[in-house]
Formats: structure tokens, C-alpha cells, sequence
């Protein structure tokens, strides 16, 4: 959903030059996505049933250090060592995900929360 949301948004704002476009295409194309993927990763990746409001806070401040991390990756990437814009969100994002995989995995969508267990019955 992020690459096609980026690709679609880089075409439509080419005109406004290199930085605006990859800027604002990527940072749009981020913010939609990731409340999509929240839903999918606590429901259907990490099966998770801790708490929604503990995980989605955890959940959107990883995605904004991400988002700040991939668009200045991506901006150095194709501003500075002059690689594709499409080859370099591609790199970017394979990246990120892991990164952002292992900490959904480990911190966020964690089973067995000592926080979440102390709400539930005996």
C-alpha cells in the first residue's frame, strides 16, 4: 500500500521539484498506510490481545521515528548518491520493515504482557 500510495503521488507531484515531491509523497503515502497496518499487524500478523490503547500509542510513536528515518534514508539515497527514486523507496523500505518487524514483535505486540495479564480474571 506505501510504495503504490509513494508511486502514484510521486507522478503526481513531480512538478514541484525533486525535494517537495519525494518529501511529500513519501510522507503522505506513510501516514495513510499506517493506520491500515496497525489494524493488520495487532489483528492477523502478531495476534495480539494486549492493550489497544497501550500498542497503538507504541504502535504510531514507531511509525513516526520511521517515517523521520526512511525520508531522510530516502533523501540521501537519491539526493546525495543520485540513486532512482523507486529503487531507493524499495531499498528503504526493506530496511525499515525489519526494523520495524522486530520491534512490533518484541516490545509492542509482545505475548505474554506482564501489563495486560494484571487486567485479566484469574
Amino acid at each position: 500500500m506505501d510504495y503504490s500510495l509513494y508511486s502514484v503521488l510521486s507522478v503526481l507531484t513531480g512538478g514541484l521539484g525533486a525535494t517537495v515531491s519525494l518529501t511529500a509523497s513519501n510522507v503522505t503515502a506513510r501516514v495513510i498506510s499506517t493506520s491500515v497496518n496497525y489494524t493488520i499487524n495487532r489483528k492477523l500478523v502478531f495476534k495480539s490481545e494486549n492493550s489497544l490503547l497501550k500498542s497503538s500509542f507504541q504502535y504510531f510513536a514507531l511509525a513516526a521515528l520511521i517515517l523521520t528515518g526512511n525520508t531522510l534514508l530516502l533523501r540521501l539515497l537519491v539526493e546525495q548518491i543520485g540513486m532512482n527514486r523507486y529503487g531507493a523507496k524499495l531499498l528503504t523500505e526493506m530496511f525499515f520493515f525489519i526494523l520495524s518487524w522486530l520491534v512490533q514483535r518484541f516490545f509492542i505486540f509482545r505475548k505474554g504482557d506482564v501489563s495486560d495479564e494484571i487486567h485479566q480474571p484469574l
